[in-house]
């Protein structure tokens, strides 16, 4: 690909060369392409389009989609759990992509470390709030906060939900607590059906959770199992609607 990109010869040659073409010659040419002088490319950027970008690439928010189905095969683990999702989350917010540039650099950043004292950076916290700024009306229907407990972050998700509950002006109600610290955070993270075995096995949802909608907090979201599990136990409780809310999901 990149000599594709320094070539000075025809591109079309230069493909085709590439694939062994057995009627493409030395003197081969397609006249159409930018070194065979068919089309003048700009290499220029206006200065419009930089803007853009730079905004783009700063504004956080990234829509984070429930899962439909469960997983096939959970009766062999003991569950009963099959088909369609009947208890989901509603669709829920991440503040970015760890792949992703802007505040992707900083949520990299954030997970490498590995210190259990990490608060969230001021940075996230002002993307946070943009986030919650952009996701209304549902954000002003929320009545109390529920954090999953982290054995890993621990302040982190603390700190999160914390601020959150400070900022929407609603209580936290619960937590997601780790019930069975025998079973290692990510175990099954392979295997879906594994995962919701393991995620079942290690937490159990704790607190009084308001028949209203919940925000549902973590820092990040790596195969959704857990938020999955934990808006079911929540709307079990009685909750009419869970939002999730991560700083960051790998998808």
């Amino acid at each position: 690909m990149l000599a594709y990109l320094d070539t000075e010869r025809c591109r079309m040659w230069f493909l085709r060369d590439q694939l062994d073409d057995p009627d493409v010659t030395d003197d081969t040419r397609c006249g159409r392409c930018d070194t065979c002088g068919g089309i003048d490319v700009p290499t220029d950027v206006s200065e419009a389009a930089v803007v853009e970008a730079r905004e783009r690439l700063a504004r956080p928010g990234v829509v984070v989609e429930p899962r439909a189905m469960w997983p096939t095969a959970l009766a062999n683990l003991g569950l009963d759990l099959k088909g369609r999702i009947r208890q989901a989350a509603e669709p829920g917010r991440a503040v970015a992509r760890l792949t992703d540039l802007g505040h992707g650099q900083t949520l990299r950043e954030l997970f490498a470390e590995p210190t259990r004292d990490t608060t969230v950076p001021e940075p996230l916290v002002r993307a946070v709030i943009e986030i919650l700024g952009d996701w209304r009306p549902a954000i002003s229907e929320v009545a109390g906060v529920v954090v999953v407990e982290s054995m890993t972050r621990p302040v982190l998700t603390r700190d999160l939900g914390d601020g959150l509950s400070r900022f929407v002006r609603v209580p936290v109600v619960g937590r997601w607590a780790v019930a069975d610290p025998t079973v290692p955070p990510g175990h099954g993270v392979a295997n879906s059906a594994q995962r919701v075995a393991a995620v079942t096995r290690r937490y159990q949802l704790e607190g009084d959770v308001p028949a209203a909608p919940v925000l549902l907090v973590d820092d990040q979201l790596v195969t959704g199992w857990t938020l999955t599990l934990a808006a079911r136990a929540i709307r079990e409780a009685g909750a009419t609607a869970v939002l999730p809310l991560v700083l960051a999901t790998r998808a």
